[in-house]
């Protein structure tokens, strides 16, 4: 997530980590860090963290700029086409890139969007030729971003459709209405009913068609919104963002959080932490401690210890061998660089 400083990433990450262990611990049921606020004892809602990351810090940013508006709006003709164009040709590896990676995330039960997007972004990033364009308005940052998010829906119907396990919240909502239907998942769902399941299947490919002629539509009235002064986004972005956390518990502690973590993610952006492993953090933080506590329970239970149940069987080895190979790739890249650089000064 930080190839050019790993050591402040991984601060990030882990006080995400850290963020994440409040609440209910998921192996003992004792209660940590809450604070005597019941409220917290389900741990801190992943929705009002990432609005605080992600939202309310960049309206603390926009409004320290001293800008009137959020951006310079110049409509002409053909923005539509040329966005097409440039999609089409200039970002075609990072679509495919982001897209395979959005629908591998989508298979991955508990993995959701949020994951996807900050992954395919982090990723379309450190393989540009021009990484410092991105958070500037690179379109290659969106296009990753956006395309790996739309890409998870489908991806996590497959482990909804042919093992019953909800991959995302949007597929636990559709495993709960088939139940409710008398309907259950798994592979029999093919040859049971198999019209229902290829219908899910196709509606995938009809909803994408059906975004291009919508967002033609609403493009043009969505950029006006550019005429609008700084400040006056900058109080409809914070009040829709307090009517969103508070809408999801009806609980006040999630304003706080969101406020909270905005404020983080403002005065730790400017010490240079990364707001996007601060939130992977958050988000894995849990999955992590529930199957940590899970390895050292099979550990106590065999004589080979923790080290033979984190190594045994194939598919640990190859996650093990992956691991390294992403701590190391920010290291291969570094040098690729340097030397890719000497040569030029040698030339």
């Amino acid at each position: 997530m930080s190839a050019d400083n790993m050591g402040k990433g991984i601060i990030s990450g882990a006080i995400g980590i850290l963020f994440s262990c409040i609440g209910m611990d998921p192996n003992t049921g004792d209660m940590r860090f809450t604070f005597g606020l019941y409220q917290l004892e389900q741990g801190i809602s992943v929705i009002p963290c990432m609005i605080g990351l992600f939202s309310f810090s960049q309206v603390l940013v926009l409004i320290g700029s001293n800008r009137e508006y959020v951006a310079n709006y110049q409509p002409h003709k053909g923005a539509f086409r040329e966005v097409a164009r440039t999609l089409a040709t200039k970002c075609k590896a990072v679509l495919l890139r982001s897209s395979i990676m959005g629908t591998l995330i989508g298979m991955l039960p508990g993995a959701g969007g949020e994951i996807a997007s900050i992954i395919s972004y982090n990723e379309a990033k450190r393989w540009s030729k021009h990484p410092e364009e991105y958070g500037q308005g690179a379109i290659e940052g969106v296009a990753a971003s956006e395309s790996s998010n739309n890409a998870v829906i489908g991806g996590s119907l497959i482990p909804m459709l042919t093992l019953g396990i909800p991959g995302s919240a949007v597929a636990a909502v559709m495993l709960g209405a088939l139940m409710a239907h008398g309907i259950q998942p798994g592979f029999k769902i093919f040859s049971t009913t198999g019209e229902l399941a290829y219908t899910f299947i196709f509606s995938q490919f009809a909803g994408n068609l059906l975004m291009i002629p919508v967002g033609f539509i609403l493009c043009s009235f969505m950029a006006k919104l550019l005429n609008v002064k700084l400040t006056f986004v900058a109080v409809a972005i914070v009040v829709l963002s307090f009517i969103g956390a508070y809408a999801i518990a009806n609980s006040y502690v999630d304003i706080w959080i969101v406020v909270f973590f905005g404020l983080i993610g403002f005065f730790g952006g400017r010490l240079g932490w990364d707001t996007g492993a601060m939130a992977l953090g958050v988000i894995l933080g849990p999955m992590i401690e529930e199957n940590l506590g899970k390895c050292f329970g099979l550990a106590a239970a065999t004589d080979g210890g923790f080290l033979e149940v984190m190594t045994a069987g194939t598919v640990n080895k190859v996650l093990l061998v992956a691991l390294c190979l992403s701590l190391a790739t920010p290291f291969i890249i570094k040098l690729k660089k340097n030397h890719g650089k000497k040569e030029a000064g040698n030339a």
